[in-house]
């Protein structure tokens, strides 16, 4: 269970890691997010062997362990994120210093792990349509509209 893990952590970075240079950092923070979301077949996977090592973490220190360190390293990473689109919209804010850049990140990030959990017990329901219109809504409510040029990489 440790290496099926450890695979999808690694496959997710590696698929933000990816993302091009033009987009804005919204549009990187929206697609970086979506990387959670069962949109295709290897995301639906995926989150079918998270859920299963999720419900592990409960009975199993060393699991959730793993879980805890790696779940704090996609919220560090996704903090710098909202952190971008705060400066990119107004480049006066620099810093953060109510904290609230990590407070964004901890909320999208239960929204989009949510998002795919539900997704694996009900995918007619919660499917990518579906994930995505909740994901890009709640990014509004949380930090704000995304420019116009909006882009999707589904």
């Amino acid at each position: 269970m440790l290496d099926a893990r450890e695979t999808l952590f690694k496959r997710m970075a590696a698929r933000v890691a990816a993302l091009g240079e033009d987009l804005s950092a919204h549009e990187r923070l929206e697609e970086a997010l979506s990387q959670s979301l069962t949109l295709d077949e290897e995301r639906r996977d995926e989150a079918r062997v998270w859920v299963g090592f999720l419900a592990e973490t409960i009975s199993d220190e060393e699991l959730r362990s793993l879980h805890t360190r790696r779940n704090r390293e996609w919220l560090t990473r996704v903090t710098a994120l909202v952190a971008a689109v705060r400066a990119e919209n107004d480049d006066r804010l620099a810093a953060d210093p109510d904290g609230t850049d990590r407070d964004a990140a901890i909320a999208l990030v239960a929204l989009t792990d949510g998002l795919a959990a539900l997704a694996v017990g009900d995918p007619t329901l919660y499917d990518g349509p579906t994930q995505r219109r909740i994901l890009r809504d709640q990014l509004d409510r949380v930090i704000g509209p995304c420019p116009a040029s909006r882009k999707s990489l589904v």
